[in-house]
């Protein structure tokens, strides 16, 4: 019993669990014999667990309800001889005490209870155990149990479950995404984007303010007129051969609560600037080399005149409403998506040239007081936008009206 041993405890690892068919009262009154019988198995000495009060770790057991195999035609053939059919017993916590074992020379210890418990299971294999105490499952515990097991197991539960439903929750949300992106369509405004196979024409909306920029593009850049009296290039004019064929658009004025004639006035609010543009047609500031050179226009060899006192290199040169050809080159291509990746490379590259010739950025139409991000923004040109903003433009620059290029982006 090693009541007069000094040597410390040499306690194998972990604890044995062994569970016996019988009641609690006979169980104690043979715990001895049961201990000492074990103990002869396992060539050891084997000790009930102590809580952490000092009380032997001893417990009633009860077996499931569910159908036995032992009166089964399986658990006849195969010698079944015990199921939790009904079963009660107690469940009983041992440890392994090795010290007898280790002093010992050329003995076989165990020192783990998982070793211990194969043994036995072996054992009652070959049904060498002693009848006087019915075993009916042994097996190990490696932590060792405590009496806190049920709190313990239920935080476990209860992790598991919060894991459980965040996945749940955050695979919801995916498929949720996945689905609104598989049905989501992305609105354009009206003309916006222009299919080569679609004859819906294009849209004549219009930004709110700089009307006269409106055919200001690629396509309607080529009806500049080169006035050969005097070698000037005029002021553009409106085509016929436009694309939607609209007339030259019609002078606005600013407009009250009537006109002269006594008609009321339009639309106008506070934050909304009408102005006259009428003096357009009649500015006597011309297109120069570098508008069109940012236009990408070319004048025909007989349109060619000697040079005039305009033909100096002036990066910053002044057109028709104040325009620069940084301005020029901003709303190139007026908006529409041509597909065309060189035509963007193209615009860039014309940017980026004027830019390095010391453009002002920042500079502003006499009018409207919109710099080239606002033109970019107006127009949708985001290749032209971005290369301005790269080169230090003013993004919260405010026009006449006190609208920045985020507006303008956004009502374009």
């Amino acid at each position: 019993g090693l009541d007069c041993e000094m040597e410390p405890p040499h306690v194998a690892d972990g604890v044995m669990s062994v569970i016996l068919l019988m009641d609690m009262r006979t169980f104690k009154e043979n715990s001895v014999a049961f201990l000492r019988d074990l103990g002869h198995q396992l060539r050891t000495t084997i000790l009930i667990k102590k809580d952490h009060l000092g009380n032997d770790m001893v417990r009633p057991w009860s077996g499931t309800k569910d159908v036995g195999l032992r009166d089964t035609e399986f658990g006849k053939k195969h010698h079944i001889v015990f199921t939790e059919r009904g079963q009660t017993g107690v469940q009983v916590f041992l440890e392994i005490d090795n010290r007898k074992c280790t002093s010992m020379s050329g003995s076989e210890c165990f020192f783990s209870a998982r070793e211990a418990a194969e043994f036995l299971a072996a054992t009652a294999s070959k049904h060498s155990l002693s009848p006087d105490f019915p075993i009916f499952q042994v097996k190990d515990v490696p932590t060792g149990p405590m009496d806190n097991d049920t709190p313990t197991n239920s935080k476990y539960v209860f992790i598991g479950v919060i894991l459980v439903l965040l996945a749940g929750l955050l695979i919801g949300v995916l498929v949720t995404a996945q689905r609104k992106r598989a049905a989501g369509i992305t609105w354009f405004p009206e003309g916006f984007i222009r299919n080569n196979s679609s004859t819906r024409r294009r849209s004549r909306r219009r930004g709110p303010d700089g009307q006269e920029m409106r055919n200001l593009n690629k396509g309607s850049m080529g009806c500049i007129d080169v006035d050969i009296n005097g070698g000037h290039i005029g002021p553009p004019h409106w085509s016929d051969d436009d694309d939607d064929g609209l007339a030259p658009p019609r002078a606005k004025r600013s407009r009250g609560p009537g006109d002269s004639n006594g008609v009321p006035g339009g639309y106008a609010s506070d934050h909304t600037a009408i102005t006259d543009y009428e003096e357009a047609g009649h500015d006597p500031r011309v297109w120069t080399q570098q508008h069109l050179d940012a236009a990408d226009i070319s004048v025909p060899p007989s349109m060619m005149t000697p040079p005039a006192i305009h033909d100096h290199v002036d990066v910053d040169a002044r057109g028709p409403l104040g325009m620069t050809p940084l301005m020029v080159a901003a709303v190139r291509g007026g908006g529409l998506d041509t597909g065309s990746d060189a035509e963007d490379e193209q615009t860039a590259h014309i940017i980026s040239e004027l830019v390095a010739q010391g453009a002002q950025l920042n500079a502003a139409m006499d009018k409207t007081g919109e710099t080239s991000l606002h033109l970019a923004a107006r127009y949708a040109r985001s290749d032209a936008a971005k290369r301005l903003l790269d080169a230090g433009a003013d993004a919260n620059s405010q026009d006449n009206t006190g609208r920045t290029p985020l507006h303008a982006a956004v009502a374009a």
